[in-house]
């Protein structure tokens, strides 16, 4: 699996420093909780409450805190864009039922995992899943889509939860982005944020960061359009060879995502929106870096960067997920974190090339 380039060590700009990221992320919190209606207040809070104790919650356990899960219900979307890190496309079949998603999530709930990622595949093509969020009222979700008409079309029942923040794909301007995703994929994604955020309910964009969209997605024009279609906030990733994106020679150094990191991070406090930028603020915002991810076939990746299939032990449908969790291979992968961007594809931590 190819690695990105490795130009010798970074020094670490001020405002991504540890004391920079404390300062701006305990901003992006108030500036998200400053969008909320009362009742969402209630569950927001009780959602950076259960964040900022999660160390001493699983200090019962053997294994590193879960501050969040990722799960992939299925795999299937109507579209298959060039930067997809999951390989998704409208052929993908495999998924995980209503009855595995609802035990999982049980789980991660009464372990103290303070919060389930839903991403895909489209996750809002299976209504299951609304379901699911309505079951669980004191966990709170966010589900990443590309889906902005969907989000638009399910708008009645989705303005019914309050633990729940719809984070929609966007990768640049109409343009570029389209050019990506599909044709009007960026008007589908303002209307959606627009629609969403127009009834209260919390919605922010994602944005995969590469040499080809970084320009486009740091530029004042870009985050002003985000911000005046209502996001609350903001996730830009920097792209890892994973998936189709192996093939894609457009991965960012660290010297150049430094510099993009910084100058949209200066851009959008100029515009105060609240922008998280992964991999760099996992450790603050609890996201990221070390996160099991559940795949649609059931097996558990120790970390969404390092996709792999230990056995059958790692599987949902076969063990518990404290059991999963509490095997070696998974500790010590979900243990190798540091201040850098040490994201890890297959058995090499990406960005410094440096072996496990």
């Amino acid at each position: 699996m190819g690695q990105m380039q490795d130009n010798g060590p970074v020094s670490e700009p001020l405002v991504l420093s540890s004391r920079g990221r404390v300062a701006r992320l305990s901003s992006l919190f108030a500036g998200v909780r400053s969008k909320l209606t009362a009742d969402r207040k209630l569950q927001f809070d009780t959602l950076i409450d259960k964040i900022r104790n999660v160390d001493e919650a699983f200090s019962r356990y053997s294994f590193p805190p879960v501050p969040t899960i990722a799960i992939l219900p299925h795999t299937r979307c109507p579209y298959s864009c060039a930067v997809c890190y999951t390989d998704s496309s409208p052929s993908a079949s495999e998924k995980l039922s209503l009855r595995e998603l609802k035990s999982v999530v049980g789980q991660a709930e009464a372990m103290g995992v303070p919060f389930v990622q839903f991403t895909g595949g489209e996750p809002l093509l299976d209504d299951e899943l609304l379901d699911l969020i309505g079951a669980f009222p004191n966990m709170y979700f966010l589900m990443f889509t590309g889906g902005g008409h969907l989000l638009v079309e399910k708008i009645a029942r989705l303005s019914v939860f309050n633990n729940v923040l719809f984070v929609v794909s966007v990768n640049g301007l109409a343009g570029a982005n389209d050019a990506i995703r599909y044709p009007g994929a960026f008007d589908d994604a303002i209307d959606a944020i627009a629609s969403l955020s127009g009834c209260g309910i919390p919605v922010g964009f994602t944005s995969i960061l590469n040499r080809a969209t970084a320009s486009n997605l740091m530029s004042e024009t870009f985050l002003s359009e985000m911000l005046g279609a209502g996001a609350f906030l903001g996730f830009y990733v920097r792209q890892l060879p994973l998936g189709r994106r192996q093939e894609m020679d457009t991965d960012l150094s660290p010297a150049e995502f430094y510099t993009a990191a910084v100058a949209g991070v200066e851009i959008a406090e100029s515009l105060k929106l609240p922008l998280v930028i992964l991999p760099h603020d996992e450790l603050f915002f609890q996201m990221g870096r070390g996160i099991p991810q559940i795949r649609p076939d059931g097996f558990i990746d120790a970390c969404v960067c390092a996709p792999s299939s230990l056995g059958d032990q790692m599987n949902i449908r076969t063990h518990r997920l404290i059991d999963v969790l509490s095997q070696p291979a998974y500790v010590r992968i979900r243990s190798c974190q540091g201040d850098h961007m040490r994201c890890m594809s297959g058995s090499y931590h990406v960005g410094f090339g440096e072996k496990l």
